[in-house]
């Protein structure tokens, strides 16, 4: 890990005060427990490829990291 930046992530349509961590060898974003234990309740759909927050409206995932969603 070469640093850490603290940033507001919008998921959803909500925004999430998130610290990220940065390392030279990775490319794209990976979610950790302790990030995702902070949201709440979470529901992740592997067949469908969604997730969701609460009583949220399901978030369709980027099936590529070139992708924008």
């Amino acid at each position: 890990m070469i640093g850490a930046s603290y940033v507001d992530l919008t998921v959803g349509g909500r925004i999430v005060e998130s610290e990220i961590l940065i390392m030279p060898d990775r490319k794209g974003l990976i979610l950790g427990i302790n990030w995702i234990r902070q949201q709440g309740r979470f529901q992740w759909d592997f067949d469908k490829g969604r997730i969701r927050f609460g009583e949220e409206d399901w978030i369709e995932l980027c099936k590529d990291s070139r992708s924008i969603c």
